[in-house]
């Protein structure tokens, strides 16, 4: 092989030798190799964002609990509630699979490894999607942990939502609720409007709005959580119709955080408050909030 076939191979992630059958997702064959899982760990272990955490990490690994794998498309189209934008542009996608507590991280081996963004995008797309694993394994811990960012944040989002002239009483309760829905399938959650709405409704003393204006809200929550979990492509088409909903939903991280959100675009925070902080994770990865849940998995 020439020096220069050498390093064009060299500058991928990792080629796909060594190919074995992994897992099973909606049906779909997954693979990974020795290379692959070799590959990600020296990522995490290069980058600024992740290196700290390193060994928690390895031993996820090591566990079957996080698993890196190739990009497959047919599993992909399962995933569209995961992201806007096309599949093809995305190199490298986690999710949290429900069904087997697992995460995933899908890396196309077409990527380059050369320089630290790349690293830093693995380690904060895995640290991102361990908060969803942590929270479905222990939302009680979850909560507890991360109490007062999750009331910062849902202050903030529903006071612009809803216009409150004082913090509601119940914005604990919402909190609890919105939680709930961690580890429900998504074709489920909507069996648990009723309960959702009675927390919403509770806080209409507090706000500034019309009755006719607040009820809408609360109607157009309700349809953008109907379209995120029954319709998803529905949503990204009408996502512009409901700026007062995401926008507050957005400007919530700025409120709470001191940072702008650059790194999803606003929605599940409305049915899973582990996004909340699977976004604080990428915006802050070495908080101590952060390290303490991967001390948890040990």
């Amino acid at each position: 092989m020439s020096d220069h076939n050498r390093q064009e191979l060299e500058e991928f992630f990792s080629i796909p030798i060594g190919l074995k059958e992994v897992d099973n997702i909606y049906g779909f064959k997954v693979y990974s190799s020795d290379g692959l899982v070799n590959a990600f760990l020296k990522a995490i272990e290069r980058s600024s964002k992740g290196n700290f955490i390193y060994k928690p990490i390895e031993n996820l690994v090591q566990q079957k609990r996080i698993m890196p794998i190739y990009q497959v498309k047919g599993v992909l189209s399962f995933l569209k509630h995961k992201m806007f934008g096309h599949p093809s542009e995305k190199g490298i996608m986690g999710f949290y699979n429900l069904g087997n507590k697992k995460v995933y991280i899908m890396i196309d081996n077409n990527i380059s490894i050369i320089g630290r963004a790349k690293d830093d995008e693995i380690a904060s797309t895995t640290v991102h999607e361990c908060q969803h694993l942590f929270a479905d394994m222990n939302r009680n811990k979850f909560i507890s942990i991360f109490k007062d960012e999750l009331r910062r944040y849902y202050i903030s989002a529903f006071s612009r939502i809803f216009k409150f002239n004082k913090i509601p009483k119940n914005i604990d309760k919402l909190i609890f609720t919105i939680s709930s829905f961690e580890g429900v399938k998504l074709n489920k959650i909507m069996n648990k409007w009723d309960a959702y709405k009675k927390v919403l409704e509770s806080f209409k003393p507090d706000s500034q709005l019309t009755d006719e204006e607040f009820d809408k809200n609360i109607d157009d929550i309700r349809v953008i959580i109907t379209l995120a979990t029954r319709h998803f492509d529905l949503l990204v088409r009408n996502y512009r119709h409901f700026p007062h909903i995401f926008g507050s939903l957005n400007r919530a991280y700025k409120d709470a955080f001191s940072k702008v959100n650059t790194h999803t675009s606003p929605y599940q925070e409305l049915l899973n408050a582990s996004e909340v902080i699977c976004v604080f994770s990428e915006m802050r990865p070495g908080d101590a909030k952060i390290k303490k849940v991967f001390r948890e998995f040990s």
